[in-house]
């Protein structure tokens, strides 16, 4: 079993059978990232693909084959899944792309097609909201939570409109009840 935290700077290994955690990967703050997460084995249960996120605010989708150190695959801003025979797939901007892969090789192969598109991920921490099955079955949550902010009386009623239609994340109201602090993200 591998397994990382959101906050860490690690991917361990744990036997299914339990056991003590020891390190697979270990990532210092000198090479520029921060935290491997989402650890994804392929189909030997020896080579392993994780999420790499940088200072910088990117992030790669990382390699890992027995007896050679980790290595970049890719630049991402999420994490990613495989599905047999040959299929890496994985968000950017909001849209799920897949691309032909060779697992053994560690070699991608052909150029990415889009699959999905308005898929919910969180940037900061790589998470994507799609799964997929050996079988090839992938699900997925869109991103299209478009709402209004609307001004209520006490009783319900709207009396009007704020801003426009979007995805809010976070809304403070201010003590005097006449001004509102937000945040939404941006399409795409």
């Amino acid at each position: 079993i591998l397994f990382s935290s959101i906050l860490g700077r690690a991917v361990y290994r744990v036997p299914a059978s339990g056991g003590t955690p020891v390190f697979e990967i270990e990532v210092g703050s000198t090479q520029g990232a921060y935290r491997p997460v989402w650890p994804w084995f392929l189909p030997d249960g020896k080579r392993f693909l994780y999420w790499l996120n940088k200072y910088d605010g990117s992030g790669s989708i990382m390699y890992s084959a027995p007896g050679s150190p980790p290595r970049e695959l890719l630049s991402a801003p999420s994490s990613m899944a495989f599905t047999e025979p040959d299929l890496l797939v994985y968000v950017q901007e909001g849209t799920l792309f897949g691309q032909r892969f060779d697992w053994r090789a560690g070699r991608l192969m052909g150029g990415p097609f889009p699959v999905a598109d308005t898929v919910r991920y969180f940037r900061s921490t790589g998470g994507a909201a799609y799964a997929t099955s050996a079988g090839g079955t992938l699900v997925y949550q869109s991103s299209d939570p478009v709402m209004q902010l609307a001004w209520l009386d006490r009783t319900g009623r709207e009396l009007g409109t704020l801003g426009s239609p979007g995805a809010y994340l976070d809304l403070c109201l201010a003590p005097d009840g006449r001004k509102l602090l937000f945040s939404r993200t941006l399409p795409r």
